[in-house]
């Protein structure tokens, strides 16, 4: 009998293999609705950057500690964002060696439609597999990131 890796096994049971996909799906779902929307050049890992910049402004180090990437990893998605006219990094008011990365305008916009196609693609999820599975899923992430010693904090949580 052939030996067969089980890392490349078609059936995706590993739980780390099973939310990469969910993850890379979800993220998927989000770039399609907003490029319907006209934000044509965003990736999802864009998001990284959405997700952690405060509205007074925010480091490339918070940014990058926040996205779990590197300084250098999170320059490049503000400079591609910058370029794009959606961030502008200005001098930090108390550090001269920093920078602080805000969002324009345009910037503002896409991080509502961030939002709003998040939401989408929650409640399609919650349309197909039921709002108590879905609680349930919700408690289990949160369980097993406890367990793994990264405890989920909502935004505003202490």
């Amino acid at each position: 009998m052939r030996y067969q890796n089980p890392a490349r096994s078609k059936e995706p049971t590993s739980l780390g293999v099973l939310m990469g996909k969910a993850r890379v799906s979800f993220n998927r779902q989000v770039t399609e609705l907003l490029r319907a929307r006209g934000h044509l050049v965003v990736r999802a890992a864009s998001a990284h950057v959405f997700r952690g910049i405060d509205k007074s402004g925010t480091t490339i180090s918070d940014l990058a500690e926040r996205a779990s990437v590197t300084k250098q990893t999170m320059w490049s998605l503000v400079r591609e964002l910058e370029d794009c006219g959606y961030t502008k990094a200005v001098a930090h008011p108390r550090d001269r060696r920093a920078r602080l990365v805000k969002l324009t305008r345009k910037g503002t916009r896409l991080a509502a439609d961030i939002l709003e196609a998040s939401q989408e693609v929650e409640e399609r999820v919650a349309a197909s597999m039921g709002a108590r599975r879905l609680q349930a899923v919700r408690r289990g992430l949160k369980s097993i990131l406890e367990e793994l010693g990264e405890p989920y904090r909502a935004e505003g949580d202490s």
